[in-house]
Order: C-alpha cells, then structure tokens, then sequence
C-alpha cells in the first residue's frame, strides 16, 4: 500500500506508490480498492490529527476511467463511502502504445527527434549514485519552471527501496557529445497493461551539452518502445493541470506527441480533532 505521503499545508498527498491513490498493491488492484483497506489505510493519519489537535485533509486521485475502465467508478464509491468527497477534475494524458505513436507526431516533434535521435543515448538506471543523477536532472526541470518536485532524496531513495526492480524504472539520457545528462525519466508499473512516467524532464541549457533541439521527443520515442516491446499497453503521462488549472503549454507538449486526453477526479477528506 501507499508507503509515503507529502504534507503541505496540513494537507497530505498521496505517495509515490499511487497515482491513483495507492490503493493498490503489486498487480492485484481489484483485491485492494475496498472501504476496509482504504479505512485502514488512513488509519495513521486519524491519529495524527487527534495528536496536533488539528484541520487535517488528505488528496487522492482516482484512475482515470479512460485508461483503467470500470476501476474509477469503483474506487469512487469505497472512497465516498469512507467520507471523501469530489475536489475538482484534472486534465491528463496517455499514449496508445500500437506501434503507430510517430505516425501521430506533430511536425515540430519528428523535427526534433531527426535532431537528437543520433546524439541522445538512454540508459536504466541500476546504482544508488545515478538515481542521484536522476533526481538532480527532475528537480533542475521543476525548478525552471517555479514547481518544486516533491520528493526530497530521502523520500526518492525510500521510493526505489520499496519499488525497485519489479515495479520501478529508472531511466537517465545522456549527450553522445559530452556525456552530460539531458534528461530523466521515472516510471512506475502500474499493472500489466499500463506503465506511468511519474516525472520526466530535461535540463534546458541542452544546447549546451551538443544538443539543436530539445530530448524529449527522443525519451518519450525510447519510452514508447521499450514499452511496447515489453508488452504494455498504455504509457501514461499524468495530468497536465493543477488543483483543476489546465497547463497549455504542458498539454500542448503532450499531444504533440499523439497523447489522448483523458479526465481524473481528486478527492478530499477532512480530519477534525
């Protein structure tokens, strides 16, 4: 189940292992979306709140119904029962994984994979020093567009002790050039059909490193292929909006690349003293 949780502004957030919540373990999603193990589930944080004696609230996002049919409506009914209610909608994005992802590209997309397709080369990451690297490339790219990425290094490092192997892929892209690394990936295996890019990004002085054009049509092609080969069916990109705020730039990225919007929900519940 959910091994970590962010707190900010006495509200906490759904860990690393849930998009969608966490509620869920190992590939056995139906046998965990119930009221008694959500109850469970938030059972530590009940306490919490009695303890502070404060006006807590916890997140959590559904499956978007697109990608995962059936499984929204279900946990939405064990979580309304549990006494979460519907906060707002979020815009997000996934990518067919049929072979046929390039043949949806836009102009600018296949431009820049022709560019980098020779001068990027992507590696998995095995040792606890590159998923260092890996952590330094996602915060670079969250802080150069005012986000903070959530997962301090302890928390990412917890994230690969719980995940790692079966359950986590780490991916670092480097500079054929210089060596340097221009972009990162991480995704977690969410079932047998569907792989979620928790976080990617690149750094933006790529030019710097013998780059023309930005890498991440080359990460999200080497993604879609790796994928595909492996026999996933869906890579899922998250949501491209905040709190209900759609990112344009963002979901303009997305689609470029051929990714299909979708809809998920986040819920709230409140925990008095």
């Amino acid at each position: 189940m959910v091994s970590v949780w962010h707190e900010k502004n006495k509200t906490f957030y759904s860990g690393f292992h849930g998009p969608f919540g966490g509620l869920y373990s190992e590939k056995s999603i139906n046998d965990h979306i119930t009221s008694e193990n959500i109850d469970n589930l938030l059972n530590h944080l009940r306490l919490k709140s009695k303890k502070t004696d404060e006006h807590l609230e916890v997140k959590i996002r559904l499956f978007p119904e697109t990608v995962f049919p059936n499984w929204a409506d279900r946990q939405l009914s064990a979580l309304a029962s549990t006494g979460f209610q519907v906060d707002h909608s979020d815009v997000a994005h996934y990518i067919i994984l049929d072979g046929e992802w390039r043949k949806a590209w836009r102009r600018n997309r296949t431009r820049d994979f022709k560019k980098s397709a020779e001068r990027i080369h992507g590696l998995q990451i095995k040792t606890g020093n590159e998923m260092l690297e890996i952590h330094s490339v996602i915060t670079k790219n969250a802080d150069h567009k005012n986000r903070r990425f959530s997962l301090s290094v302890e928390d990412f490092n917890q994230m690969s002790d719980v995940l790692y192997e079966e359950d986590l892929d780490l991916w670092i892209y480097r500079s054929t050039d210089t060596g340097d690394n221009v972009a990162a990936a991480i995704c977690q295996i969410v079932d047998n059909r569907v792989v979620y890019v928790f976080r990617w990004g690149h750094v933006y002085n790529y030019k710097d490193h013998g780059l023309e054009s930005s890498p991440m049509t080359f990460v999200a092609d080497q993604l879609c292929q790796e994928y595909s080969n492996r026999g996933f069916k869906v890579l899922y990109l998250g949501t491209s909006s905040v709190e209900g705020v759609l990112d344009e730039n963002l979901a303009r990225f997305k689609e470029s690349l051929g990714a299909l919007r979708t809809e998920i929900d986040s819920l709230t519940l409140k925990f008095l003293p």
